[in-house]
């Protein structure tokens, strides 16, 4: 479900269901050395960078290297809003070009 906002945000609910337990999942995008297994590892896109401060108010920065596209890396960030254990994650994501 997608929703304009009146400041001009676009808020995004993503809900899946998945084969594996809760807890697995939550852990998944929570934890360093699971990002690097799942996000982006294909023959042609690589997470090549990843900070992570896994709390409300906490910052993330993911940079991913793209063979086919230039030398330069592609940058995701944002900033954790909302962690409920096992249940929910909000985040707030810029698509911008940063540097680490």
């Amino acid at each position: 479900m997608a929703e304009l906002k009146e400041n001009g945000l676009i808020e995004l609910q993503l809900k899946r269901k998945l084969p594996f337990p809760r807890e697995m999942v939550f852990e998944a995008w929570l934890n360093k050395e699971h990002l690097l297994k799942w996000m982006g590892p294909t023959e042609d896109i690589n997470l090549g960078f990843i900070e992570i401060d896994p709390q409300p108010k906490g910052k993330y920065r993911f940079g991913f290297d793209d063979k086919g596209c230039s030398d330069e890396r592609s940058y995701v960030h944002g900033e954790y809003l909302e962690i409920l254990a096992a249940r929910k994650i909000g985040f707030h994501l810029d698509m911008g070009a940063t540097t680490p």
